[in-house]
């Protein structure tokens, strides 16, 4: 098994997903026959996957700050003119204004 989950999940479902025990439930039937879902190591292992599966998701303001954060990124990195000539004129005006 891998030590970590390195990707992450933008919208928590609203659905039966999002509670645990379903995620228990799912990784039960997919047990080997001859593993037991009430022996200590297996349930330590299920608890400690359901827990990080559900911590893929992120929250609204993660995923809002992540998107800004990456805008930045990509403009930072562009030609000023280009974005300049993109940016509508009244957007520019109220930047330059509230500055």
């Amino acid at each position: 098994m891998a030590d970590r989950v390195d990707w992450v999940r933008r919208d928590r479902p609203d659905n039966e997903w999002a509670e645990p025990e379903r995620w228990r439930e799912w990784i039960h039937e997919r047990l080997p026959e001859d593993r037991d879902p009430s022996d200590g190591e297996v349930t330590d292992v299920v608890d400690r996957v359901v827990e990080e599966s559900i911590a893929t998701y992120l929250s609204r303001s993660e995923i809002e700050t992540g998107t800004r954060r990456g805008h930045r990124a990509i403009a930072e990195r562009l030609d000023d003119e280009v974005l300049c000539e993109v940016i509508d004129d009244e957007v520019l005006r109220e930047q330059i204004d509230g500055a």
